[in-house]
């Protein structure tokens, strides 16, 4: 189970927020469970991307009632 910190990661990543905003100890944390990934752009410059595991935790959490929105 993710903590309320790394759920709410993953739905800024989810939703494009820029990497530079993340909590380095949360995203790597979804890095660990696959849950979100990290892709360069450019040199020294990377973005957040989720998952098909992170859309599929997320979903799971909705149906459940427990966000992910």
């Amino acid at each position: 189970m993710l903590s309320p910190h790394e759920l709410a990661t993953l739905m800024l990543v989810k939703h494009a927020i820029d990497t530079v905003e993340l909590d380095p100890a949360d995203f790597n944390a979804l890095l660990e469970r696959e849950l979100a990934t990290r892709e360069r752009v450019s040199p020294g410059h990377h973005r957040a991307l989720i998952t098909i595991n992170g859309h599929v935790f997320l979903k799971a959490m909705q149906r459940d009632g427990r966000g992910g929105h």
